[in-house]
């Protein structure tokens, strides 16, 4: 005894099949919007450790009456991954008081000469082979982005 059920609402295998396209299309428009959100957002990392560097500058050279270097940390440019605050000039960052909360997305480097100095955040934060270059001096106090990279 089979009850035949025609009288119930239900999607048709045409409809769901147009649902499903319509949630490809926005997701293949929103995808490459995320993506540049997501890079942009990555860059914030090198803009406020370059600013937190170039404070923690004046305020040594205030207190010693010259710049510190510091050579690059982490030694290598980590490209799309994050990398350990070791190696290279860690210790002379540390004198400097500057220590990064975790892992880094971007090399960091303090020369000097005389009374300047240049602060550089190089970095491959979508991992495409073109490293960008954030750079900063005493006469230029907010961060600048110097080399063609995206990010």
């Amino acid at each position: 005894m089979m009850k035949i059920l025609r009288d119930q609402a239900a999607f048709t295998l045409i409809e769901l099949m147009i649902t499903v396209a319509i949630v490809a299309i926005l997701a293949s428009i929103a995808m490459p919007k995320y993506q540049l959100f997501q890079a942009k957002a990555k860059t914030a990392e090198a803009t406020n450790n370059l600013a937190a560097i170039r404070a923690l500058e004046e305020t040594y050279r205030a207190e010693y009456d010259a710049y510190l270097s510091c050579a690059s940390t982490p030694t290598a440019v980590p490209v799309g991954v994050t990398a350990a605050w070791t190696g290279g000039g860690a210790s002379d960052f540390r004198k400097l008081g500057f220590l990064p909360d975790g892992e880094v997305r971007y090399q960091y480097k303090v020369t000097t000469s005389g009374f300047n100095y240049t602060a550089t955040a190089v970095g491959d934060v979508d991992a495409d082979g073109v490293q960008a270059t954030y750079t900063l001096t005493n006469a230029i106090p907010r961060p600048v982005l110097t080399t063609p990279g995206v990010f």
